[in-house]
């Protein structure tokens, strides 16, 4: 996988680098698969990967 797209609400499809996301590409598959809408309808989150500080 080398790019994220997302399918948005007015039709639109937002392409981006998977690069720019490296947690989410360095993530196994199953990680990846399980995600939430977050914010509101506004975001996305993926509870399985977790921010390493």
């Amino acid at each position: 996988m080398d790019k994220l797209s997302v399918d948005l609400m007015d039709g639109r499809i937002i392409t981006v680098p998977m690069a720019w996301y490296p947690r989410l590409a360095n993530a196994p598959p199953e990680q990846r698969k399980r995600w939430e809408i977050a914010g509101g309808g506004y975001g996305i989150h993926w509870p399985d990967i977790v921010t390493r500080i």
